[in-house]
């Protein structure tokens, strides 16, 4: 899966884009638990640091999980 390969080379799972968007945020887009079980898995601390973090429409990665099981 491409969250572990980049987890494994080095790249951390709490960087934002320009958006201010993390990792966190395009998997809960995606609706992808799989790849967000595996993140939590990989390094609770970086994940639980972007739990809260909103980009620049003012969302959580939760709140876009939660748009889309809507």
């Amino acid at each position: 899966m491409i969250v572990f390969y980049f987890n494994r080379n080095g790249a951390r799972l709490d960087v934002m884009k320009s958006d201010d968007a993390t990792p966190m945020h395009a998997v809960c887009v995606q609706g992808n638990l799989e790849a967000l079980k595996l993140m939590f898995e990989l390094s609770f601390e970086q994940v639980k640091a972007c739990l809260n973090r909103l980009d620049v429409q003012d969302q959580s990665p939760l709140h876009k999980y939660g748009f889309l099981v809507q």
